[in-house]
């Protein structure tokens, strides 16, 4: 049920799988969002600042516990568990500074400035959290990101339409991230045991992923996405009716 919730890491369960993890930090975001919602729809950029410096506090908080509270007990299990999803929130901020621009809600200049320093925050809690070993690489690879996904954002309306392959490509990339892992790797572990060869047994691995991943995307992902969408065009519009009558 801790697996199925997402909130494994904050009990300090075992992971089933090597994927699962961003998975709990993105269903944390999407919860927190839910929390910002007022902020988010008038594309006021301050309030994320300042839960930035509120995950920030975190996580220097969590470590800085006296050391009777770090002996296993439940209060610091949960805050030192948030410390990993809390640094990288911070770096999905990033993308929302970059959506109220988008929207037309905020300058340039103060989308920049929103950027780097919820990049900061990323980086002040890297070295003391739960992955600080990959301080170095790890910060790095996360800057290349972030830079190369404002130059996209910047040359966005220079791309071409690029080839169709690509995009099947991209619609199934993240079905295809979800299904490889446990299940491919147990799938090519059978056929290892019943004596098939390198080679078989990679062709397997990959036409299993590829094919789990269309079936999820065709079968569960879209219905589900189009769901969604009918769900919040009908919350929407009942939120909006209220307002209109104010008027």
């Amino acid at each position: 049920m801790l697996q199925l919730l997402f909130v494994r890491d904050l009990a300090w369960v075992p992971s089933i799988d090597g994927v699962v993890w961003t998975l709990e930090i993105e269903a944390k975001f999407y919860v927190l969002m839910l929390l910002l919602a007022g902020p988010l729809r008038a594309g006021r950029i301050w309030p994320l600042i300042l839960t930035a410096f509120a995950l920030l506090c975190l996580t220097v908080g969590a470590v800085s516990l006296p050391g009777w509270l770090k002996s296993g007990e439940p209060i610091y299990q949960f805050l030192y568990g948030m410390t990993l999803s809390a640094q990288m929130m911070c770096f999905m901020f990033i993308g929302t500074a970059f959506n109220f621009y988008y929207r037309g809600l905020i300058s340039l200049r103060l989308t920049i400035i929103s950027a780097i320093l919820f990049f900061l925050a990323l980086a002040a809690q890297w070295p003391i959290g739960t992955i600080q070993l990959l301080y170095v690489s790890g910060l790095t690879s996360y800057a290349i990101a972030a830079i190369v996904f404002a130059l996209a954002f910047i040359w966005r309306g220079k791309a071409q339409q690029p080839w169709p392959g690509l995009n099947w490509l991209a619609n199934i990339s993240y079905p295809l991230y979800v299904i490889h892992a446990v299940a491919g790797w147990a799938l090519m572990r059978m056929a290892l045991d019943a004596g098939w060869g390198l080679g078989p047994v990679l062709t397997l691995g990959f036409s299993f992923g590829f094919l789990a991943a269309v079936a999820l995307h065709y079968w569960v992902e879209r219905p589900t996405q189009a769901l969604g969408k009918r769900l919040a065009a009908r919350l929407g519009a009942s939120s909006a009716r209220p307002i209109a009558m104010n008027r």
